[in-house]
């Protein structure tokens, strides 16, 4: 059976890709049926693509700019009728073709195929798993990582300058990836030594080109559209928020990366379960030694967690794992492993199989996707008046759904006095074990009416006084 799968030399055959991509779609699928839209980044980006269907530019739909996030993923979205769906099955697709690039760079840079399928099990069902769920274009932008750095590294010339470019536009779609290209170049000059780079002189023009071309744009876009070339709402480095970031790299290392658990761990069991996967990780990567094979793999990934810490002079951002995770996995997948510690990283993919199946089903993490908003909001919606102003108990979940913004009320006290609207009242309780989307509201006043409801959306409207 393992010879239909692997070749001889422990590559996959095209029988082993295709059952690759088919698990990764199958293990998507089977442990969540929905995108979670479960914090501000996956907010603007369906916001962003439903604004952008409507003709409104890049903006919420409240009107407010999202400049803050590359317009890219955003602008993918739109060509689709619904966002959402299109979020799923896009990370679906990205999602396994992570699984295979793991696969296929490991074997490249020595590792042995049990600790390769430990590796991919673990990361694949522990880290990006939790990255891939949610409305978000992370786990595309690995992907197309992956791909690029593969070919980059194993790709022919014309291959090798697509792939290069490709790194450069990736800065589209995440704004980390504007230090892939120079890192790359970096590993490579400093393997190479100045006499021979000038063999890559016109792959890195090409791909410097790109780059300052989608830097150029960006600014102009962002200037456009809020009058500025950088965005604010990133704050500028201080030695206090760069610290506070590497204790936010440092705890992320062990909480998503190592292993992950969706939501509070101050339950003993939650906790355990954290705790029994970091152990059990890391005595797999204490078998992690850099190869021959995976020299220009590793280097890469020093060269761009470097470069990933000094764009924080430029701007803070969080470094989580969630960005900081391009240069660790390179990092990791350039240390080979051998057949003999093939035992730990089973037990590693086992522990994170086993957790991560645990808390999807323990822990809720649909939250404003969740299909007891959707599916009530969106029966209820031609019946929703189309000229009242809308109040919702519900941060932002209406405006996904219904396509029109409601602004948030935690009282009935808190509607405007004597004003006209009406509240859209979701009825089913919060579905996020760490943000709070939806809260009951108190008996209505007198004054508010039904006008539509179904099993867990209720309509009421006030008359203008």
């Amino acid at each position: 059976m393992l010879d239909l799968i692997f070749r001889r030399d422990g590559s996959l055959s095209p029988i082993g890709v295709s059952l690759v991509l088919l698990v990764g779609v199958c293990l998507y699928t089977a442990l969540h049926a929905r995108a979670s839209v479960n914090n501000t980044d996956a907010f603007a980006y369906i916001e962003g693509a439903i604004s952008l269907q409507d003709g409104k530019g890049y903006v919420s739909v409240s009107g407010v700019p999202l400049n803050h996030w590359p317009v890219a993923f955003a602008w993918l979205l739109s060509f689709f009728p619904d966002p959402l769906t299109a979020t799923y099955w896009i990370n679906a697709a990205s999602y396994s073709i992570v699984l295979l690039m793991l696969m296929r760079l490991g074997h490249q840079a020595g590792w042995s195929v049990t600790p390769l399928i430990g590796l991919t099990v673990a990361l694949g069902a522990g880290f990006f798993y939790f990255i891939a769920r949610i409305a978000m274009p992370d786990i595309l932008a690995y992907a197309v990582f992956f791909v690029c750095i593969y070919f980059v590294l194993h790709g022919g010339l014309l291959a090798r300058r697509f792939a290069l470019v490709g790194l450069a536009l990736l800065t589209l779609l995440k704004s980390i990836a504007v230090v892939f290209v120079p890192a790359i170049f970096l590993a490579e000059l400093w393997r190479l030594g100045f006499a021979n780079f000038w063999q890559r002189f016109i792959d890195y023009s090409l791909a410097g080109s790109a780059l300052l071309a989608v830097i150029v744009w960006t600014f102009a876009f962002n200037y456009h559209a809020i009058g500025e070339i950088l965005p604010s709402s990133h704050s500028a480095p201080t030695v206090e928020l760069f610290a506070s970031e590497v204790v936010r790299f440092v705890q992320g290392f062990f909480r998503q990366f190592l292993a992950n658990w969706y939501g509070s761990i101050r339950s003993p069991i939650y906790l355990v379960t954290l705790m029994l996967v970091v152990i059990v990780g890391l005595f797999a990567f204490l078998s992690l030694r850099p190869t021959a094979q995976g020299r220009l793999l590793f280097e890469s990934g020093i060269a761009i967690l470097l470069l990933s810490w000094v764009l924080e002079f430029v701007r803070i951002y969080h470094a989580s794992p969630r960005l900081m995770g391009y240069g660790l996995c390179l990092l990791v997948l350039g240390c080979g492993v051998s057949q003999h510690f093939a035992r730990r990283w089973v037990l590693y993919a086992c522990a994170s199989l086993a957790s991560t199946i645990a808390c999807v089903s323990l822990v809720p993490m649909d939250a404003a996707n969740s299909i007891l908003y959707a599916k009530p909001l969106r029966d209820i919606q031609e019946k929703i008046p189309k000229r009242e102003e809308l109040y919702s108990n519900s941060l932002r979940v209406v405006d996904i759904h219904v396509k029109r913004h409601a602004r948030p009320i935690r009282s009935w006290s808190d509607v405007d006095e004597g004003g006209a609207g009406c509240v859209v009242e979701l009825l089913a309780p919060n579905q996020d074990a760490v943000g709070v989307h939806v809260w009951p509201l108190p008996t209505p006043p007198k004054t508010w009416s039904t006008h539509a409801e179904n099993e867990m959306v209720r309509v009421l409207c006030r008359q203008k006084k």
